[in-house]
């Protein structure tokens, strides 16, 4: 049986009195004492003790017949052994539990009259975690927006390197996947995510260009954006007319398709 519920006296750290504290120190001493006679004799102290008692005198009972082959006579009987001790258990329990809670009330009379000594600290203290919280949330903010610069630095730099000019966006906000994140280390996920799908590994490799440039026999050039570039590959060469790549780099033909 737990007594905890009826326990008055805060925890031994909560108020700052030496003499709280070891009043709350003698409690705790206690309840530690009734919890471990408690586990000691929890099989005395269950309401179903005889159920118990009479399954361990069975077991008892044929360990004797499995090596003398007949029950021990001069073995106590264990269910008459539990009848007699736990009235003994139920009683040292019921001492242990009013010790228990006298040692709470005279804590608690003590932690009562003297918690009023504690309220100007408690206060204190939370101002200075308040402010703690203020400062570490500003330098949170702030490293957000460190986070959006990079991202659009990011993004500028791989336009360019794909041929679309950009001076690079001057604000500091992030993909509204990334916003919406619950928690800062899932937005650096997604944020990782999204580089790896839209500009996969970093590498000095110049990549295909965003724009192709495409010049049809050997006249005009035709800017052209990948998206379509393909489409009108075909379309020019089914027409009879040569399709020459005059970026530099393969034929929309000859690599994979562009996926958004």
């Amino acid at each position: 049986m737990s007594v905890d519920t009826d326990l008055r006296a805060p925890r031994r750290d909560l108020l700052g009195d030496p003499e709280v504290r070891r009043a709350i120190e003698k409690r705790d001493m206690a309840r530690e004492e009734l919890r471990r006679f408690e586990r000691l004799n929890e099989a005395l102290l269950s309401p179903n003790w005889e159920k118990v008692a009479t399954e361990k005198e069975m077991e008892a009972t044929k360990a004797d017949i499995e090596k003398d082959g007949a029950p021990d006579p001069g073995r106590p009987n264990l269910i008459t052994r539990a009848r007699e001790e736990r009235p003994r258990a139920i009683a040292h329990r019921d001492v242990l539990t009013q010790r228990l809670l006298k040692a709470d009330a005279e804590a608690w009379e003590l932690a009562y009259e003297r918690a009023s000594n504690d309220v100007p600290a408690v206060h204190e203290n939370l101002e200075a975690a308040a402010e703690k919280y203020l400062a570490i949330a500003r330098e949170l903010d702030e490293a957000k927006n460190d986070l959006g610069r990079a991202w659009s630095r990011l993004s500028a730099v791989h336009s360019i390197a794909r041929g679309v000019p950009s001076t690079g966006p001057e604000g500091v906000g992030l993909p509204v996947s990334v916003n919406g994140a619950p928690s800062p280390e899932a937005a650096v996920k997604e944020l990782r995510r999204l580089i790896e799908q839209h500009y996969g590994a970093p590498t000095t490799e110049r990549p295909i260009p965003a724009v192709r440039r495409l010049q049809v026999n050997g006249d005009r050039i035709h800017r052209v954006p990948r998206s379509v570039a393909r489409d009108l590959e075909r379309a020019w060469k089914r027409d009879g007319k040569r399709v020459d790549y005059v970026d530099g780099f393969p034929a929309e033909s000859e690599l994979p398709a562009v996926t958004s």
